[in-house]
């Protein structure tokens, strides 16, 4: 019969590493950072002992639990490794040894990453809200964690880690056709330029619209989707976040999405305004806002190639060239836009081009769920792990 979870405090199971680092003011150092929500560590630029000063900083140590106590209730959690040897952190990022026998340290940086153990970590952390949640060393020392066997510990770190290479072969995997399609983009579209006619932006427009001021949910409307800039990519679509307003019917109607329009985003930071993206959905149900202007196009000149031309490199920079605006907010009027001079082919390599950006993008989207779907089953699986729901059996651990 199993044994249940022990209980036990993070001081009998944790050794606090610290050595500190005297400054040469002449000398170059390079500090650690850790991302929240268990993103991992990053290096930061190098800086020079003069510019440190005062400042208490520490040797970065191999194989160490290390905290950013500014943002630890956000699981600011990670593990250092020889790849960190040589640099240093201050004193807002504590290390922490493994008691050998006591804890794997793979297996608590899980814990951590955990729903469990961001509570655990909240609990460390008292204060109001953002930076005033610090965590405290005494408080996390104190904290009580159910753990198994040491045995058992280091079989469900090695599980996860299973998973999580699975995981990083699909990201890489996602990463080299997301890479073949833009190469292969890059390609079609300047053949296209070579073999196209020159035409002004409005020679192949042949409606266009901006979209509904209407905001909010009032009584007796007829609720829409509200289709915003932060919607729209360079040359995609995420529909995850999406905004309900209600309105009149009759005026809303009138913004309804259709599949083959040109989303353009008119109004955003300098390094957004003008992305744009093709509406598929066969979905009466979404409308666009004010900031997208909807645009349709005549005969023989297809969206999705449009939509490509303008989110290309030298697309977005023709784009850049006709916005106007501060540093912080830009647009791009219809006045300069339908005046933009595009190279564009016959229908037919239109067609032809779109099929393949479509095909690879089909491939992309493949390996995104499948990579989601595992990503889903294995905080299942690690939820059930580390709160002892599931448990390794005995025989299956490999005391060696």
């Amino acid at each position: 019969m199993r044994s249940n979870l022990n209980t036990v405090k993070v001081s009998t199971i944790l050794e606090r590493v610290q050595t500190k680092v005297d400054v040469e003011p002449d000398k170059l150092y390079r500090e650690i950072g850790i991302r929240s929500h268990g993103k991992g560590i990053f290096h930061k630029e190098e800086t020079s002992g003069k510019d440190i000063g005062n400042k208490r900083v520490f040797h970065i140590e191999s194989d160490c639990l290390v905290l950013n106590i500014v943002f630890a209730w956000e699981q600011a959690v990670a593990k250092t490794t020889t790849n960190e040897v040589g640099m240093i952190a201050s004193h807002r990022f504590p290390m922490y040894s493994p008691v050998q026998g006591k804890v794997d340290l793979d297996y608590l940086l899980y814990y951590f990453k955990s729903p469990i153990g961001k509570y655990k970590l909240g609990l460390a952390s008292p204060g109001g809200a953002g930076r005033n949640k610090t965590l405290g060393q005494k408080e996390f020392n104190e904290l009580e964690l159910k753990l198994p066997t040491y045995p058992e510990q280091k079989k469900i770190a090695q599980i996860l880690s299973t998973w999580d290479k699975a995981i990083a072969q699909l990201e890489t995997l996602i990463e080299l056709k997301e890479k073949r399609k833009r190469g292969l983009m890059r390609y079609r579209l300047d053949v296209g330029n070579g073999k196209g006619s020159m035409y002004r932006f409005e020679d192949i427009v042949s409606w266009t619209q901006l979209g509904t001021t209407s905001r909010g949910i009032s009584s007796g409307g007829k609720a829409k989707k509200l289709v915003k800039m932060g919607n729209l990519n360079w040359g995609g679509l995420n529909l995850e976040k999406i905004e309900d307003i209600e309105g009149k019917e009759q005026e809303l109607e009138a913004f309804c999405l259709k599949p083959g329009d040109l989303l353009f985003n008119t109004r955003n930071t300098p390094e957004l305004v003008g992305k744009s993206a093709v509406w598929k959905l066969s979905c009466s149900q979404y409308v666009f806002d004010n900031n997208i202007n909807r645009i349709r196009f005549k005969d023989g000149f297809r969206p999705e190639y449009i939509c490509s031309l303008l989110s290309n490199g030298h697309g977005k920079a023709r784009l850049k060239a006709i916005a106007v605006g501060s540093t912080s907010v830009a647009a791009i009027y219809w006045k300069d836009l339908k005046r933009l001079k595009m190279s564009i082919p016959q229908s037919s390599f239109q067609v032809k081009t779109v099929e393949l950006f479509e095909l690879l993008q089909n491939e992309i989207d493949e390996g995104k769920r499948l990579k989601s779907k595992i990503e889903m089953q294995k905080k299942a699986l690690m939820q059930q792990l580390l709160t002892g729901k599931k448990r390794v059996k005995l025989d299956e651990v490999d005391h060696g």
